[in-house]
């Protein structure tokens, strides 16, 4: 599982927006940018580091320290979605215009055209998959009590 740490800004019956903290020992992170901090921020749709995510534990309220999770296997299926599908449409109508023997011209518009029908594809499973709650973040637990490293961090 993916976890990152985040506070609890509200909570709305089994959902909760949660702020997470950035990682300011690397400005490229700091500006979700780079190695993956992105993944929490670019979720965000209320707020600049700020994003719903389902309660799996009780007791969750406003300004609890929580740690949210995502499966691994989600984030590498929304990847494969995300740019293998678009990829392998392109690749495989290329090869089948250059076995064909066509010319140069007719091979860029292909790949053109396998990249498009890729993006149209891609979308429709991406569109598909996020009424799937496994590709949403949940919150899976607390954080150290007040005064911890953990939550002195996420100041």
């Amino acid at each position: 599982m993916i976890v990152e740490l985040g506070r609890v800004l509200e909570r709305d019956g089994d959902r909760a927006w949660v702020q997470c903290a950035t990682r300011l020992g690397c400005p490229r992170c700091a500006e979700g940018k780079g190695c993956g901090a992105g993944l929490w921020s670019g979720l965000s749709s209320v707020g600049s580091h700020s994003l719903p995510a389902r309660v799996r534990i009780p007791d969750i309220h406003p300004g609890d320290d929580v740690v949210l999770g995502v499966e691994e296997r989600a984030v590498i299926q929304a990847a494969v979605y995300l740019y293998g599908v678009p990829l392998v449409s392109m690749l495989s109508s290329v090869l089948a215009v250059h076995a064909l023997a066509a010319g140069e011209l007719w091979t860029v518009a292909s790949a053109l055209a396998g990249l498009a029908a890729g993006f149209v594809l891609s979308r429709k499973l991406t569109s598909r998959a996020e009424s799937e709650s496994r590709y949403h973040p949940t919150i899976v637990g607390r954080t150290e009590p007040t005064g911890s490293a953990a939550s002195r961090w996420l100041r």
